[in-house]
């Protein structure tokens, strides 16, 4: 059962998301992340969220520099059992936003939660699935000790760069009733 969860937004420096960061604080992966993390610590699961972990604020990690590997080891020393990579950025399709999931395995439990989770995003969304693919040359995936999860929100241009904490907050639900519905939590919604 999944109880312990790592949210990994990545860095909160970095060059891609400097000028979002400089104009509003957080990028659009970490309004969506600390959000996800207060909706499942409110459901009673226990939320490490990776951008707050001193070993992952050291200089040269947290500008990507062997990030992946100290966030798996930071999963490992804290018993976590899902460790979650959530990474938002523009959709290619101008209009159209989409979701994606990677795993380490095929059939394995992440496989099924990623499914969960795009499916819930998918369907209480504009967001169209593009499934969950495997992969084996995600580090994180690979190093992981517990169940990892990537999730890649492609958002359409005007809505990364204008993310609304209403639409922060439907994204967040969106996941955490992915993760809830996953764990056998029936009729669990956090959407209101």
């Amino acid at each position: 059962m999944i109880r312990n969860v790592m949210i990994d937004c990545g860095p909160l420096q970095g060059s891609r998301c400097a000028e979002w960061v400089e104009t509003t604080g957080l990028s659009p992966s970490h309004r969506i992340g600390e959000m996800l993390g207060e909706l499942l610590e409110q459901r009673g699961f226990s939320v490490t969220l990776a951008s707050h972990l001193p070993e992952l604020a050291a200089d040269g990690i947290e500008r990507g520099a062997g990030r992946p590997a100290a966030c798996a080891y930071a999963a490992k020393c804290r018993g976590i059992d899902l460790l979650l990579r959530l990474w938002v950025c523009a959709s290619e399709l101008p209009r159209n936003g989409t979701v994606k999931g990677v795993v380490y395995r095929r059939g394995s439990v992440s496989h099924g939660l990623s499914d969960a989770i795009l499916s819930s995003v998918s369907g209480g969304s504009d967001l169209r699935s593009e499934g969950t693919r495997c992969s084996s040359h995600y580090l994180l995936l690979r190093r992981a000790p517990c169940h990892g999860v990537i999730l890649l929100l492609g958002l359409p241009f005007h809505r990364r760069e204008r993310l609304t904490d209403a639409e922060a907050k439907t994204y967040a639900a969106l996941i955490a009733n992915g993760i809830l519905a996953r764990g056998n939590t029936v009729g669990l919604s956090l959407l209101q």
